[in-house]
C-alpha cells in the first residue's frame, strides 16, 4: 500500500475518531453514563458499540459509493424506502441538531468548570467557531477534524493511563459499590446490552449522512473503509480504558459535569489547565459535522442560503444550550435517540440480507450479475 493510501487511511481514521470524540466523550460524561455505571460490563458495551458502528459505516460508505448520492441523507431512503426513509432523515436531522446543542453546552460547562468563565461565553465561542468552519464546506471539515482526531485520542489516552497507574488499585473495591447502586450515577439504560445498543444507535445516526457522502466522493474506497474500521476500534478501546480510569476515581468524579477534567487536575493543575483546551477542541471536532449535517439537509452546501441557515442554527443552539444542564442533555438526548438509531439498524440489516440473497440467487442461476437499478430516492 502506497504512502498516499496510508495518508488517506490515517486522515479518515482521524476524522471518524474526532467525530466520535465529542463533548460526551472528551468531558467523560458520556463514559460515566454508558461505561462506568456498568462496572466490568462496560467492556461489553464497548464491544457492542464497535460491532454496530463497523457494520453501519461499512454499509454507509459502500452504498454512498455505489449509488453516488448527491446528499448523504439519501442513505435513509435507500435502506428504508421513500416514506420511512424521510421519517428517519428528519429524525436524524433533528437529532444531529440536538446533539449540536449538547456540544455547545459541553463547551460552556468545560470553560466554566476549569477557567471559571460564565457558561454563555464557552457556548457562544463554540457556536461561532463551528458556524465559520461549516461555511467552508465538507472537504475543509474532513481535513481539519482528521488532523485533530489523533492528537485528541493521545491526550485522553494519556490521562486515562496515568490515572490507572496511580489509582487502578481502587477498581476492584469500587465496582461492587457501583453494582449495588451505592453511588449516585446516571445510567444510560437498565443493562449493558441496551446501553451498547443505545450508544451504537446514537452514534450511527450522526455518522450516517457524513459517511455516505464521504463514500460517494472517495475513490478508491479501501482507504475510507480501513480508516473508519481502525478509528472505531480505537475509539471503543479508549472508551473502555477511560471508563476504568473513571471507576478508579469514582468517589472523586461522581456527580461532576466534566469528570475527565477532574482526573487531569488530580494529576497536575497545569495539565488540567491544558486539558481544558483539549476538551474544547474535541467538542469542536464533533460540533462542526453535526452542524454541517443539519444545515446541509435544509439548504444546498456552499450557497448563500446554506450559510444563512448555518448562522440561524448556531444562534438557536446557543439559546437552548444555556437552558438545560449538560449531564441531563446527554442522558435524555443521547439515550432516546440511540434507540431510534437501533431501529434504523434493523432496516439496514434486513436490506443487506436482501441484497446478499439477490447476489446468491443470481450466482446460483449461473447468470451474469446485473446490479439492481440505482435508488432514485
Amino acid at each position: 500500500m502506497g504512502k498516499n493510501n496510508w495518508r488517506q487511511i490515517i486522515t479518515f481514521m482521524g476524522a471518524v475518531l474526532a467525530y466520535m470524540m465529542g463533548s460526551g466523550f472528551a468531558t467523560g460524561q458520556e463514559l460515566l453514563q454508558y461505561y462506568v455505571s456498568y462496572g466490568y460490563q462496560g467492556i461489553l458495551v464497548g464491544i457492542t458499540l464497535a460491532a454496530i458502528l463497523i457494520f453501519a459505516n461499512w454499509g454507509f460508505a459502500k452504498t454512498g459509493h455505489q449509488e453516488g448520492f448527491n446528499k448523504g441523507s439519501e442513505i435513509f431512503n435507500y435502506y428504508c424506502g421513500d416514506k420511512t426513509g424521510k421519517i428517519f432523515d428528519w429524525f436524524t436531522t433533528l437529532f444531529c441538531f440536538m446533539s449540536f446543542i449538547v456540544m455547545l453546552a459541553g463547551a460552556g460547562s468545560t470553560l466554566e468548570q476549569q477557567y471559571r468563565l460564565p457558561l454563555i461565553i464557552g457556548v457562544i465561542a463554540m457556536a461561532i467557531f463551528a458556524a465559520l468552519t461549516v461555511s467552508c464546506g465538507l472537504n475543509s471539515l474532513v481535513e481539519i477534524i482528521g488532523k485533530v482526531g489523533p492528537i485528541l485520542a493521545i491526550c485522553v489516552l494519556l490521562i486515562g493511563i496515568i490515572t490507572l497507574i496511580c489509582h487502578g488499585v481502587n477498581i476492584e473495591s469500587n465496582i461492587p459499590r457501583i453494582d449495588s447502586g451505592e453511588l449516585p450515577l446516571l445510567k444510560a439504560s437498565s443493562n449493558w446490552f441496551l446501553a451498547g445498543i443505545s450508544n451504537g444507535g446514537m452514534s450511527l445516526l450522526i455518522l450516517a449522512g457524513f459517511m455516505a457522502k464521504l463514500g460517494s466522493t472517495t475513490t478508491p474506497l479501501r482507504p475510507l473503509m480501513t480508516g473508519q474500521t481502525l478509528g472505531i476500534l480505537l475509539y471503543a478501546a479508549i472508551s473502555v480504558l477511560i471508563g476504568f480510569a473513571l471507576i478508579s476515581q469514582v468517589d472523586f468524579i461522581a456527580g461532576a459535569q466534566i469528570p475527565n477534567l477532574l482526573l487531569a487536575n488530580d494529576i497536575s493543575p497545569l495539565l488540567g489547565y491544558l486539558f481544558g483546551l483539549v476538551i474544547f477542541a474535541a467538542i469542536y471536532t464533533t460540533a462542526c459535522p453535526l452542524l454541517w449535517t443539519t444545515a446541509s439537509r435544509i439548504a444546498e452546501e456552499g450557497s448563500v442560503t446554506f450559510k444563512l441557515v448555518t448562522c440561524i442554527l448556531a444562534i438557536v443552539g446557543v439559546i437552548l444550550a444555556i437552558s438545560v444542564p449538560f449531564d441531563i442533555l446527554i442522558n435524555y438526548i443521547y439515550v432516546l435517540n440511540g434507540y431510534g438509531g437501533a431501529i434504523f439498524l434493523i432496516f439496514m440489516i434486513l436490506k443487506e440480507i436482501r441484497v446478499a440473497l439477490y447476489h446468491l440467487i443470481i450466482k446460483a442461476l449461473g447468470k451474469r450479475y446485473t446490479p439492481p437499478p440505482k435508488h432514485k430516492g
